[in-house]
């Protein structure tokens, strides 16, 4: 399989964390999909239209970013 086909573990762990996260805190949390947290990620996400990362080199993009 290709490296762009695998699935990627940070991405799929941190919308699993935004699942459990929506369970604890959110009323309509059965109605809270991948769709939802990826959206939530992306909010919290450095990278720009342009392509680069504004959080580049820091601790968050090298170790927490679920879309590096």
């Amino acid at each position: 399989m290709a490296k762009d086909m695998r699935p990627n573990a940070r991405l799929n762990r941190a919308i699993k964390e935004r699942h459990e996260h929506a369970e604890c805190n959110y009323d309509d949390s059965d109605e809270f999909t991948d769709d939802d947290a990826i959206e939530e990620l992306m909010g919290e996400c450095g990278k720009g239209p342009d392509g680069y990362c504004s959080m580049a080199g820091t601790e968050y993009c090298d170790w927490d970013c679920p879309f590096s």
